[in-house]
């Protein structure tokens, strides 16, 4: 039974088919093997997962429209995705679904000090009592906890 591929299966699968070094097609070299092994990565991973095209270029490290132009260097040079045999039957089976991309929610605190944020608002704990903890600003407190979509809990209203 064929597994999900990731993303970085299908960067091996272009160098591999492009002669190229995978490390150079998410590098930043631009010779035309290169270019074209990174673009073929780009249009594969658009076809064979579920991800957005500013999605794939995050992944890539490039812009969402180097992934457009990408799509139509390939359509427009009259040539599907399929550049080399098998490619299709070997990522996508008979079952027509896309593959989907592991990519990490960006809500997910990564670093330690997202965790204890993310762990003191769940608690409850106030912002002020939070900066004093961890040796930071209240705003650099309030933006971590905003790009990773916490909220406070409301305050009780008191009316009784």
């Amino acid at each position: 039974m064929l597994r999900a591929c990731s993303w970085r299966f299908l960067v091996e699968y272009a160098a591999l088919a492009g002669g190229v070094d995978a490390s150079d097609i998410l590098g930043s070299n631009r010779t035309r093997e290169v270019v074209d092994a990174r673009h073929h990565a780009l249009v594969l991973t658009y076809q064979h997962t579920q991800a957005s095209l500013p999605a794939i270029g995050r992944l890539f490290g490039k812009d969402h429209s180097t992934v457009c132009y990408a799509m139509n260097k390939y359509n427009a040079r009259g040539k599907l995705v399929d550049l080399f045999e098998g490619t299709r039957a070997l990522l996508r089976p008979n079952s027509g679904r896309k593959l989907p991309l592991r990519v990490d929610d960006p809500h997910t605190p990564r670093t330690a000090l997202q965790k204890a944020v993310a762990r003191a608002y769940k608690n409850g704990v106030p912002t002020r009592v939070l900066v004093e903890e961890l040796g930071t600003t209240s705003n650099a407190v309030n933006v971590m906890a905003h790009r990773l979509g916490l909220r406070r809990k409301p305050l009780d209203g008191g009316a009784g």
